[in-house]
């Protein structure tokens, strides 16, 4: 019986033997048969300069390649002539075209340096990515370029850039900062604009104005009073008590004249300062847009109390002086 098992199975394996050895022969022979082909692909940009070197690969003709289109930052793919996935031809050339995207805007910002206001509506500018840009600060009429910020020379990115460029006047000869108040002696024509150019509102005799700049001319010395809101000086007396009464019958009283920085502060249950007309006179207020002041009066009345004139304008206890 063992004898008849051994035969069989040396029968198997000199059968199988015969067939693998053909398949072999015939897979030898399809693929000797089969062609090999290159697939070159360039990558080129919009003026068709080479964004890399061209990559070649090689495989058996009419059979799927493994190639991957690959990406260039700031670039696009916007048309492919040739095609990538076979090895159609013995020699097959693919052209991958890309486009370049644009890069982030640079944005530019025209001022006016003395009340922040645009002289000239803002400019958007974009242009392609890692490309370079200049900005050539432009002529406006009437104004006169001082300063800027921001770089007007670099190139389109990944970054939202800004650049603000600050005018002034050019007709204005001297510019100043000021802090107090007129009295109108009569009628007072309010301008817009330091040229006399429109006449946008009156303002009556007797009011009490506040001056925030002063800016002389060729022509006249101009009060601000606010915006776009100018007045021609009329040889005001300035008025450093608009809201206050000046102080009298004050021979018992201590004075002593002061110029320093100091802060308010609130009371226990968080309530505002009361600020007075008058050293124990009337409440006009309570409590004050910037908690930071400037003392320029110690006053101790004849009643022994303590108080300070506070911006040359108001009085308060000196208990609410941290």
């Amino acid at each position: 019986m063992f004898k008849i098992f051994n035969k069989i199975v040396k029968s198997y394996k000199r059968n199988h033997k015969i067939i693998e050895d053909h398949f072999k022969s015939d897979l030898s022979k399809e693929t000797a048969s089969l062609s090999l082909a290159t697939l070159r692909v360039h990558y080129i940009n919009e003026n068709g300069i080479n964004l890399k070197k061209a990559d070649s690969f090689n495989g058996p003709l009419n059979t799927r390649t493994n190639f991957i289109i690959p990406s260039f930052k700031g670039h696009v793919i916007c048309k492919i002539v040739g095609n990538p996935k076979y090895f159609n031809k013995n020699n097959n050339d693919v052209f991958i075209k890309y486009q370049s995207i644009n890069g982030k805007p640079v944005n530019v910002f025209f001022i006016n340096l003395d009340n922040y206001l645009m002289v000239k509506n803002y400019k958007t500018i974009i242009g392609k990515y890692h490309t370079k840009y200049r900005i050539n600060p432009p002529k406006i009429t009437g104004y006169k370029l001082k300063s800027h910020i921001g770089e007007l020379k670099g190139q389109y990115d990944n970054h939202i850039k800004s650049i603000v460029m600050y005018y002034q006047k050019s007709n204005w000869l001297k510019i100043t900062r000021e802090s107090y108040y007129i009295k109108s002696k009569n009628n007072i024509n309010v301008f817009n604009n330091t040229e006399k150019n429109k006449i946008i509102r009156n303002i009556p005799k007797n009011s009490k104005i506040k001056i925030f700049y002063q800016v002389k001319t060729e022509n006249y010395l101009w009060l601000n009073i606010g915006g776009n809101q100018w007045i021609i000086n009329d040889s005001f007396t300035p008025i450093y008590h608009p809201f206050g009464s000046f102080l009298k019958n004050t021979n018992n009283w201590q004075i002593i004249s002061l110029n320093k920085v100091a802060y308010l502060k609130s009371d226990i249950y968080n309530n505002k300062v009361s600020i007075f007309n008058y050293p124990s006179g009337e409440i006009i207020r309570y409590g004050l847009d910037n908690k930071e002041v400037k003392i320029t009066l110690s006053i101790i009345d004849e009643n022994n109390k303590h108080w300070y004139e506070i911006n040359n304008l108001f009085y308060i206890k000196a208990e609410n002086i941290q």
